[in-house]
């Protein structure tokens, strides 16, 4: 494509990122994970200490805690997650443009802009946007580092050696990361000759990191491995064959893809992903690389899950802006003409996904840990208008109880007739309980309870938990009133004349 084109495309694809990830930024409640987030951004030291429930490290929270007030709108919380996806954007240009040409930078760029995947992650209160961000310009300066002249390379390993650190810091799967980059590093030796130099830079790179990231490694171990809840993989399922193709359909368009439109895009993005693979093996040394860091992070996880499962599409996220340089290789090998068609068909398949980002998630077995965005603050007015002093605010599912906190400032209970579950919980938790409590005690002192039942996504009836849970209060106090909520039922029961 010619350089005067190029300089109206690139700010035109930018400026479509920046529209599509503030595009209703602020429209739907915070759910769970993000109001974790925000509770834990508050504490500076318990972020230093790693005395949080969310096990990440700390980098991302200590942004929210810098940058963001604490009781703030949902627009300002998620602003940080689009801006580091808009850069992305901008990263994956400048990636691909270096290392293929203009033409399929700014196809890269475009198929990213417009990824319902990668819109999904910028526009929420977590750190994956920063963590792909990172992870890009990570293999970036390794590609450059090894693939360029000498002269160069003492930049490229220092900007290696930085992206990495702030992914480790980021996130914990920043390790996967690395150690694909080590395969990397290895594979392409092995095919193109060791060098002395260049090997002993990377080995200094590595331990440079290693030190980099030491301070934090004690908190990792006490604080999170094993112990909360991110490290806690019980309710992630083990994947199958199929895993693979749900992986590709999200990455293509995103979780709320209705079938018959996911159905169709598999066709076009598949023949693009098969061409891509083709034009970019004919460039040996790029192949190598870019197919690496692309299959070997979801074949890991999937290898690791047979024996605990841990493959979640957004822990592979940082694979999605080289899958849309797959992408765009395939496409750019031919004219313009078809090369509209194709984003064309891509922009169409992409919308479906679009639309409905949020509010629908079709097939939960091909999403798991996503979850549809509950509306929390209707019934959150609906109980402040009515409360009176002594009440209790029961919950029969997490999945509310925080977000209901974040945005009424009261005390919520989780109650449970059994305990059914263990919930790792850090000690310095300090908002309402994650563990259920038990009835009656738990209401024990209470003449009014109101007892919010929900789901992690909303269902047709009562879930067995919180029809348990009603039973014991029906039998136990007098329902006096309910009212229906998207996702929410929510009754207000009174203690029984005696």
């Amino acid at each position: 494509m010619k350089n005067n084109s190029s300089r109206l495309l690139l700010p035109a694809i930018l400026v479509l990122a920046a529209f599509l990830r503030i595009y209703r930024l602020g429209s739907y409640d915070l759910w769970f994970d993000e109001v974790l987030c925000v509770f834990q951004k508050a504490d500076l030291s318990n972020i230093l200490n790693g005395k949080i429930l969310d096990s990440n490290p700390p980098l991302y929270f200590l942004i929210l805690h810098f940058f963001t007030p604490f009781k703030t709108s949902e627009f300002t919380l998620r602003i940080p997650s689009a801006i580091f996806g808009v850069l992305t954007v901008f990263a994956i240009y400048k990636f691909s443009k270096r290392f293929f040409n203009e033409k399929a930078a700014l196809i890269s760029s475009f198929l990213l802009a417009i990824s319902p995947f990668h819109i999904y992650y910028s526009q929420e209160v977590k750190m994956y946007s920063m963590f792909i961000l990172f992870s890009l310009l990570s293999l970036y300066f390794l590609t450059l580092a090894i693939t360029e002249g000498k002269e160069s390379k003492n930049l490229w390993w220092t900007g290696f050696v930085i992206t990495n650190a702030l992914s480790l810091y980021t996130h914990y799967y920043a390790i996967m990361l690395i150690l694909v980059e080590a395969m990397i590093f290895f594979f392409y030796s092995i095919f193109n000759g060791f060098n002395k130099e260049t090997t002993n830079k990377w080995l200094n790179s590595n331990i440079i990191m290693l030190v980099i990231f030491l301070p934090w490694t004690p908190i990792m171990f006490k604080e999170h491995l094993f112990k909360t809840s991110g490290f806690v993989t019980t309710w992630i399922p083990t994947p199958g064959l199929e895993t693979f193709f749900y992986t590709f359909k999200n990455f293509s368009v995103g979780f709320s893809s209705p079938r018959w439109n996911y159905l169709l895009a598999s066709l076009v993005f598949g023949l693009c992903f098969i061409l891509g693979i083709i034009e970019l093996y004919k460039r040996k040394e790029f192949f190598l690389i870019v197919a690496s860091y692309f299959f070997i992070p979801p074949v890991l996880l999937f290898l690791l899950s047979q024996y605990r499962p841990v493959y979640l599409d957004r822990y592979i996220s940082f694979t999605i802006p080289i899958f849309c340089v797959i992408l765009a290789s395939g496409i750019s090998r031919f004219k313009i003409f078809p090369i509209s068609i194709f984003l064309i068909l891509i922009s169409a398949f992409s919308y479906f996904g679009y639309i409905n980002l949020y509010e629908t998630i079709p097939y939960l077995h091909q999403a798991p840990g996503e979850h549809v965005r509950i509306p929390i603050k209707p019934a959150v007015q609906f109980i402040e208008e009515q409360f009176e002093q002594g009440d209790i605010i029961g919950h029969s599912c997490r999945s509310t109880l925080l977000s209901f906190e974040y945005y009424s400032w009261r005390k919520q209970n989780f109650l449970a007739t059994k305990n059914f579950e263990k919930y790792p919980q850090s000690s310095a938790w300090n908002h309402s309980s994650l563990l259920p409590e038990l009835v009656p005690g738990s209401v024990k002192d209470a003449k009014r309870i109101w007892l919010v039942l929900s789901w992690w996504d909303p269902l047709p009836s009562l879930d067995p938990i919180s029809q348990e849970l009603k039973t014991w209060m029906d039998a136990h106090y007098k329902q006096v009133s309910y009212k229906k909520f998207e996702g929410i039922d929510l009754y207000l029961y009174e203690r029984l004349a005696k």
